[in-house]
């Protein structure tokens, strides 16, 4: 008994049905179960597979590959072609002394469909890595689930030959699937070390979802643009996405950003019904190398290039601003000051129905050279709404940016916000309107907003731009009953000015809400001067077939309500906050 006992704990116990596994090769046998035995290592490649439905347990164990340089990429395991059915779970990969350019751990890159990959511990290190790589193109529905790994990435990013230092272009990830077309979930993973991007999410065809959630990510990125998490389409894709209840905190870098590929011009497709949500951000992003000789970005939550039908709410988000507040990670950045944006979008061609609602946002700065914008807005045309309402923002700097430096915001809505001067205020303005490029910021409007400690007409000029426009409007509450005092419905209400007529129908408790405009600010940022056009008060008139009209004259520098009685003389009573 004492012998057997000592055998059982000397070996490990391999399942039924399963085959034991002492040294790197090619896993060759359908729908076998490997497990590991002991810790193994390669010069280049580990585990190739090269059959269906193969899962690979470590067993605990650690797999360490590219121990010796191979001038090209080697991986701790990789496929062959068109596998589908694999799962790779339970130990540990190590990138070794090799430091091979653009590296995987777990390389699925070969149209793997039915990937898993759990409970994992990666360690790598070198330029352009990644610990795991999943590439479907090709496969139909493939499904991936990543999920319960802890990654510890030690890199940076390869310099460009020409330049001789690291751009922004072309971007690696920790976790990074490409052209999957089923249901892609990363969940509940740690992401925290050095390199690019945390995780990135790459379609060119509507998938059945996307689900990243539950990840933790801390990343000091070697340049600028880098995100915890991005997702991206270059294509008119609607999919069911979902980024929500992650945790980012970055020693340098971005949150979460969604585009549409090749955004130059911004005239590219982009990803479309989709969710971020719950989030919790806090981010910080110095100069990069020689490319850009400027502050970096830090930005909380950016949509850019035909994203549409977005819905952005429920995070919390935190942008550090100012000399000294972004530290250096790399020899290669060029200063540790940095501008921050809260949440942002920078719109498209084909950019529309986006919403940014009950959102938390804290944009501070150290100084007022560097600002931290709250909310940013860029570039839409007519007709394309996006909403930014119902957020609570604070803001040291700036709260509402309009002409932040890719460009003027147009026909923006900003409703219901709380808008709050932080403390200590750097050059403190509410709204910028000309910080750029010569563009104009025309149409945005400010429609019932709180402000603390600001000002709605507390603008910030910049230095140089175009015209702009900005409305500021208050909700007017129209109460329409009959003789008796009882709510009359689909009467019509309408409220006239010397510059606009607005009108709305009762509903069934009698009320109609409008929006009038208290002032229509407008000029050249380039004065910089202003005009303050005064379009109230209005003239409220309600009316229904059958009825006496009842009229009655609000002038609008809050919100208000009104009661109007149809039939006989109308009965008006006086406005009140509403």
């Amino acid at each position: 008994m004492k012998i057997l006992l000592f055998a059982l704990l000397a070996f490990p116990v391999v399942a039924m049905g399963s085959t034991s596994v002492t040294a790197c090769g090619t896993l060759s046998v359908a729908g076998a179960t490997y497990v590991l035995q002991n810790n193994v290592s390669a010069a280049g490649n580990c585990f190739t597979i090269s059959a269906n439905n193969v899962t690979l347990d470590l067993n605990g164990y650690t797999v360490t590959y590219d121990t010796t340089f191979q001038n090209g990429p080697a991986y701790g395991v990789t496929t062959s072609w068109n596998k589908s059915t694999l799962h790779i779970t339970n130990g540990t990969f190590v990138q070794g002394a090799g430091k091979d350019y653009q590296s995987i751990a777990v390389n699925l890159t070969l149209g793997a469909v039915n990937s898993e990959v759990d409970h994992l511990t990666f360690h790598y290190q070198g330029d352009n890595n990644l610990a795991i790589g999943v590439s479907c193109s090709n496969l139909p529905n493939p499904n991936v689930n990543i999920h319960d790994n802890t990654i510890y990435p030690n890199g940076t990013k390869r310099a460009d030959p020409k330049l001789g230092y690291p751009t922004h272009y072309g971007s690696f990830a920790t976790i990074m699937t490409v052209y999957c077309t089923g249901t892609t979930t990363i969940t509940n993973n740690l992401i925290q070390g050095k390199g690019d991007q945390g995780i990135n999410v790459r379609v060119v065809s509507a998938p059945v979802a996307v689900n990243i959630t539950h990840n933790t990510v801390s990343m000091a990125a070697p340049v600028r643009d880098a995100y915890a998490i991005g997702l991206s389409s270059s294509k008119p894709v609607n999919m069911n996405y979902e980024i929500a209840y992650n945790t980012i905190t970055q020693a340098s870098g971005r949150g979460i950003g969604v585009e549409g590929d090749g955004v130059i011009g911004y005239n590219s497709h982009g990803p479309g019904f989709g969710t971020i949500h719950d989030n919790t951000i806090d981010v910080r992003e110095p100069c990069d190398s020689g490319e850009y000789p400027c502050p970096g970005d830090d930005i909380g939550i950016m949509l850019r290039g035909g994203i549409h039908d977005m819905q952005v709410y429920n995070n919390t988000v935190t942008v550090h601003a100012g000399a000294d507040a972004c530290p250096i990670q790399f020899p290669q950045q060029q200063g540790n000051s940095c501008m921050g944006i809260g949440l942002k979008i920078i719109a498209g061609t084909y950019t529309t129905n986006d919403r940014f609602y009950n959102n938390t946002v804290n944009a501070i700065t150290t100084d007022n050279t560097e600002t931290a914008s709250g909310l940013y807005g860029d570039f839409p045309s007519p007709g394309q709404g996006t909403d930014f309402d119902h957020n609570t923002v604070t803001s040291n700097s700036i709260l509402v940016d309009l002409s932040a430096s890719d460009g003027s915001g147009n026909n923006y809505l900003f409703a219901s916000n709380n808008f709050i001067q932080g403390a200590n205020p750097q050059g403190f303005h509410s709204v910028r309107v000309g910080y750029c490029c010569g563009d104009s910021a025309l149409g945005n409007i400010l429609l019932d907003n709180a402000w603390t400690n600001a000002s709605p007409n507390d603008f910030d000029y910049g230095n140089g731009g175009g015209e702009f426009s900005i409305f500021l409007k208050y909700y007017l509450t129209v109460v329409v009953k009959d003789s008796k005092s009882n709510p009359v419905a689909g009467a019509t209400v309408t409220a006239a000015s010397s510059h606009e007529s607005v009108s709305g129908t009762t509903n069934n408790t009698g009320t109609a809400i409008l929006a009038l405009t208290d002032y229509l600010y407008s000029g050249s940022v380039d004065g910089p001067t202003d005009v303050a056009t005064a379009y109230t008060p209005h003239t409220v008139t309600a009316s229904k077939t059958g009825y006496t009209s009842a009229t009655t004259s609000v002038t609008m520098s809050s919100d208000k309500s009104v009661t109007m009685q149809l039939g006989g003389s109308p009965l008006t009573l006086k406005a009140t906050p509403h």
